[in-house]
């Protein structure tokens, strides 16, 4: 349970979030790695005007020495600050899949890893869609230190509602990320 705002603003209502989640590892003795888990959260966006928040995901993941995946869908209504909203200032709604794999090879020090998110969304000038594609290498080195390097596409279509020329670009983005741990 926690404030409309929770740690990213004050409260603007007096609305409290309940969120919740539950995971289970249905084969721990057969396949340990292996668990889903279902998130969900129901209160009232950060607002005066308080519009519906609702969103519920489900979980499927996959963690071994050599491989973690994880499958997730999401869908639900509004969100936590208030501002997803529909043409009619009713809370929109959303959903969505994202797909994540991080492989290494046994005794090598690099992995590569890869992530696909679908999201669909309704807005004031109808829907939009995002997909977004990321795929990288990292390099571990002295205590589980790391370097990354990683490629992003994320590219939006809208509804005929909004002009082709008004379209945003597809956003790549190229990232080189190091952590040191010691």
């Amino acid at each position: 349970v926690f404030n409309g705002g929770g740690y990213h603003a004050l409260g603007q209502n007096t609305n409290k979030t309940i969120e919740t989640r539950l995971s289970v590892r249905p084969l721990p003795g057969i396949i340990s790695g292996l668990q889903f888990s279902y998130g969900g959260a129901y209160g009232k966006g950060n607002t005066s005007l308080e519009p519906d928040y609702t969103m519920h995901t489900g979980i499927a993941s996959f963690e071994s020495q050599h491989i973690r995946t994880v499958a997730l869908l999401y869908n639900g209504t509004g969100n936590y600050k208030g501002s997803n909203l529909a043409a009619d200032g009713d809370a929109a709604d959303f959903e969505g899949y994202s797909g994540f794999c991080d492989a290494g090879l046994p005794g090598a020090p690099f992995h590569v890893f890869g992530q696909y998110d679908h999201l669909v969304m309704q807005d004031i000038g109808g829907e939009i869609r995002t997909n977004t594609i990321i795929a990288g290498v990292a390099w571990y080195w002295h205590k589980q230190s790391k370097i990354v390097f990683d490629f992003g596409k994320e590219t939006m279509e809208y509804d005929d509602a909004i002009a082709p020329e008004n379209l945003p670009a597809d956003d790549i983005r190229y990232k080189l990320s190091i952590e040191v741990n010691y």
